[in-house]
């Protein structure tokens, strides 16, 4: 397919978004060919989406290109969906198109904001209050690593910037986060 169509596959995703719906079809990744057609390498609805090269470095593994959504729970999946779709083709107002490793970094922390939710029986973002948040914080500030010492700064910032993003970008799904 020539670069055209394929750009138009894909905003055919964002459309859908605006629309409030969720177009399970529509192109979400691929990857650009010697010929200088593109070849779709993932669909809005797959279980596990493919990012292209292009949005990493050289060398980076394909097993780290993957995001799999078999991992979020099932109460969340659509949404999350949803909300990763915007986040691959449209980023965060203000913000520049997020490369590879910032899109599986927010991926992976959003799951387990999502993960954690889903334990505190929680099953839609729109029932998620500042309570509730600042339960997830306490919760994480008690968590440990895999040396029994407490979780970086740095990596709690990662994860609080994730369930950030998740907020931003739920507004356009169909269950937004409201606080």
């Amino acid at each position: 397919m020539n670069e055209a169509r394929f750009r138009a596959e894909q905003m055919k995703a964002l459309q859908a978004i605006e629309a409030g719906a969720f177009n399970p079809h529509a192109v979400l990744t691929g990857m650009r060919l010697e010929d200088g057609s593109y070849h779709v390498l993932s669909y809005c609805d797959d279980d596990v989406v493919t990012l292209p090269d292009s949005l990493f470095s050289a060398g980076t593994s394909n097993n780290q290109k993957l995001l799999n959504y078999l991992r979020v729970p099932l109460a969340f999946r659509e949404t999350f969906k949803t909300c990763v779709t915007v986040y691959i083709l449209k980023g965060i107002e203000g913000s520049s198109l997020p490369k590879g490793n910032t899109i599986r970094q927010f991926f992976y922390q959003a799951i387990a904001f999502l993960a954690w939710l889903h334990d505190q029986r929680v099953f839609r973002l729109i029932d998620v209050t500042p309570l509730v948040c600042q339960q997830y914080v306490e919760f994480c500030k008690e968590l440990k690593g895999h040396k029994g010492e407490p979780l970086s700064g740095s990596y709690l910032a990662r994860r609080f910037t994730a369930v950030e993003s998740l907020h931003t970008l739920s507004q356009q799904s169909s269950d937004p986060m409201t606080h």
